[in-house]
């Protein structure tokens, strides 16, 4: 009888109890920790470097994934494997509720967890395979063990079905399971999720792997879908992947679909304000809305033209020029940038319901915010300010990883090819943005430091690096450039 893997305790402390699908060279298990939580534990047989797949699978996608507890090499006298353990999420697996077929807002409502985890781990260079036995669902929370198919994308060893059964996978892979994994397969995997969720049934009728290879035949089947889907979802089950949207498409969608917007109505920022003040988005979201935007400011006409009215040292700016006889308008990043010392405070869309007055105290952040995203501009190339701009920037954040020797190191921006890419961030949300993608593999207590652009550049003279990655997740759009530019910035006139 070959060796079993039930009962053998993976580093210490989790142990294997029942094995869900596949073999120890390619499997699922469930298990315990010492504290009787429950675990989900994937095994692979691979040649893999355990430290470099280690840090692929420590990459976080957010509140919708299970959480890692721990990846590394087990070995004993039976096993050389490559193992994940993640902890198994709360509520029901989702494959148990699936042969009931639900109404299209709550597929959607379910789906688009899943399409927010598959951009973020697109972002870090990890395409998403999921499979609804991966997938739970506990009150509105959804989330999804990814890791076991990352696993399974690196295993040495020949497998020609998917492990779980059945299948969600696009054509291309039932014909081929040998090619390389890619978004567009994300994509039809998460569209034939929803068109299972809508009808009560899997995507390919109730076959499995060879059955639905057998149906694909020349002219795969799309499965059908309720009229209100069918412009979301059906796109995604295109046979061709070149013809299927990216998630970012799918993800506005379901959004625009789930939260209709009235365009007719207020202005952005006053929506942002009235969300920040229920707390349901973040201060560096309202600064990133409020700062980017145009401001109108009531005007008189002074010796040298129209000038802002300040009402007892209180710059008031309205969102629109409604009820304002002359006024003058403003680009909010260089209104900001430019915010005058000594100022009693400034309020933000002075007239509307959701005005709020900054604190004098504060004001220095909001300067701060429309310094950078001037220097957004340049970096995007919309400005033709000097480049001595960034240098001259003291608002640059860098995010250094903790080393096993309790040394730091500056963190480099993902990179499929491996390349030493620096990553430099303008603002609080951008860094936010890597820190959480970038998760366990910037050690415990990774070290958040803003620098002046003096010294950033200085230091990123003296490194080796391929490149240099500006906001290399977003919110804004990437930049990236030669390691030479720092040199170039230091020496701008």
């Amino acid at each position: 009888m070959p060796p079993t893997l039930l009962g053998r305790r993976i580093a210490d402390r989790f142990v294997i109890e029942r094995t869900i699908a596949g073999s120890p060279a390619a499997g699922l298990h469930e298990g315990r920790d010492e504290a009787g939580q429950a675990l989900l534990i994937s095994t692979v047989s691979t040649r893999e470097d355990p430290a470099e797949l280690a840090q692929k699978l420590s990459i976080q996608g957010g509140e919708e994934e299970a959480a890692l507890l721990w990846a590394g090499q087990h070995r004993d006298e039976d096993f050389r494997l490559f193992v994940a353990v993640e902890r198994r999420p709360p509520g029901k697996a989702l494959v148990d509720r699936l042969n009931i077929a639900s109404a299209p807002a709550e597929c959607l409502r379910m789906l688009l967890p899943l399409v927010r985890l598959g951009l973020r781990l697109e972002q870090g260079g990890i395409v998403l395979n999921l499979h609804p036995r991966l997938i739970f669902v506990e009150g509105e929370a959804v989330r999804c063990a990814w890791r076991l198919f990352v696993l399974l994308s690196v295993q040495s060893s020949e497998w020609k079905a998917p492990l779980l059964e059945p299948t969600l996978s696009p054509p291309e892979w039932l014909k081929n399971a040998g090619i390389p994994p890619h978004p567009r397969q994300t994509v039809f995997t998460l569209c034939a999720l929803g068109a299972w969720m809508a009808n009560g049934r899997p995507p390919y009728g109730q076959s499995l792997v060879e059955e639905a290879k057998a149906q694909l035949g020349s002219s795969p089947l799309r499965p059908t879908l309720p009229s209100e889907l069918q412009p979301i979802l059906g796109p995604g089950l295109d046979p061709d992947p070149g013809r299927r949207p990216g998630l970012a498409t799918l993800l506005r969608a379901a959004e625009a679909f789930l939260f209709p917007v009235d365009t007719s109505s207020e202005p952005a920022v006053v929506t942002a304000l009235k969300q920040w003040k229920i707390g349901r988005i973040s201060e560096s979201a309202l600064l990133r809305v409020a700062v980017a935007q145009p401001w109108y400011v009531a005007a008189r006409v002074g010796p040298e033209g129209p000038m802002p009215v300040l009402e007892g040292n209180r710059l008031r700016l309205a969102a629109t020029p409604e009820g304002l006889d002359l006024y003058l308008e403003l680009p909010g990043p260089a209104l900001f940038a430019g915010l005058p010392e000594g100022l009693a405070g400034v309020e933000l869309a002075a007239g509307s319901p959701a005005a709020l007055l900054l604190d004098p105290a504060k004001l220095s952040v909001w300067r701060r915010w429309g310094r950078a995203l001037l220097v957004e501009d340049l970096i995007a190339g919309r400005s033709k300010a000097p480049l001595a701009t960034l240098r001259n920037f003291d608002g640059w954040w860098i995010v250094m990883r903790e080393l096993p020797d309790g040394r730091t190191q500056l963190s480099m921006a993902p990179d499929p090819k491996g390349r030493r890419l620096a990553a430099l961030f303008t603002a609080e949300d951008c860094r936010d943005a890597y820190v959480k993608i970038a998760g366990a593999a910037l050690g415990e207590k990774p070290l958040l430091m803003m620098l002046t652009g003096q010294q950033i550049f200085e230091r990123l003279v003296a490194l080796p690096l391929d490149g240099i990655v500006f906001n290399c997740m977003g919110p804004v759009s990437p930049r990236a450039v030669h390691p030479a530019f720092a040199a170039e910035v230091l020496k701008a006139g």
